[in-house]
């Protein structure tokens, strides 16, 4: 354990470490089987018995109190380099992603936290123990039987930040790499398909724009086409989100003296012209 210790330490609390937000679309494996979910981690079937050997909360006291110091740590870091909500649920990914980085993603293993072998499983078991810690409420998900059965069977984090629901994957290394950490998302999703902004004025400044664009790019993994959505938005960009109903468009603005929510200007829609602003 001094060494996994040693490496997340050096790795993800370096002094002045950078911590990036990039927001990208769900990939194929990051579709929630509800089923699946509510019974491997309800039961607690999952983290508890079969993967006991890997989850701080579970491998045991020695390793539970290494486990606790490095919350403990970690915890001071964010504080201490005044980490916003993004960048938290950031560093517990690194974390996660740092602890058993060394296994091969999807290899069978019911986790060892003591060596760093573990997968996905066991990497979100951790970044979710320090989710709790760091106060970026999260909850574990997996997908369904038929990713199982084509090797994308998977479990991963959905963390709410600003309001939002964003999933993070703890074993990829392309979510996790460098100084970047990736937010993934839906516009089908309640609350996304708005994009509305960050319910914390700070958050929403900061990161935004970021969110804006990659709202107007998301399409369809399995497809590669738009992705499809409910609700009325149909776009938005770095300022405003254009939204249409059947005779009018209603143009939601950033408040520029504050942090109210957006303030809503109505006129009439011209026949025949796309309310969609672009980005």
């Amino acid at each position: 354990m001094p060494e996994l210790y040693d490496r997340v330490v050096q790795t993800c609390l370096a002094p002045g470490r950078k911590f990036v937000p990039v927001f990208l679309q769900l990939d194929e494996m990051n579709f929630e089987s509800e089923l699946i979910t509510a019974y491997m981690h309800s039961t607690g079937i999952q983290e508890h018995l079969t993967d006991r050997g890997g989850s701080p909360k579970t491998a045991g006291d020695s390793a539970r109190e290494v486990m606790d110091q490095l919350a403990a740590e970690v915890v001071a870091y964010a504080d201490r380099s005044q980490l916003d909500a993004f960048q938290r649920a950031c560093l517990a990914q690194c974390v996660g992603y740092q602890w058993y980085k060394d296994t091969p993603e999807n290899a069978p293993s019911t986790g060892d936290i003591t060596t760093g072998a573990g997968n996905c499983r066991h990497s979100t078991y951790l970044a979710s123990f320090l989710h709790e810690r760091l106060g970026t409420p999260d909850r574990m998900v997996n997908n369904g039987v038929s990713e199982m059965w084509r090797g994308i069977g998977h479990t991963f984090s959905e963390v709410n930040v600003g309001g939002l629901p964003f999933v993070m994957n703890n074993n990829l290394s392309s979510d996790a790499l460098g100084n970047l950490c990736v937010f993934r998302f839906t516009r089908i999703w309640d609350g996304h398909n708005a994009c509305q902004l960050f319910s914390d004025p700070i958050l929403n400044s900061r990161y935004f724009k970021a969110y804006g664009k990659a709202w107007n790019r998301e399409s369809d993994p399995s497809t590669g086409r738009p992705a499809t959505f409910s609700g009325a938005a149909r776009s938005c960009n770095s300022h405003e989100v254009t939204v249409s109903g059947p005779r009018v468009c209603t143009l939601l603005v950033r408040d520029p003296n504050g942090p109210s929510p957006a303030r809503a200007r109505a006129s009439p829609e011209p026949p025949g012209v796309n309310a969609g602003s672009g980005d």
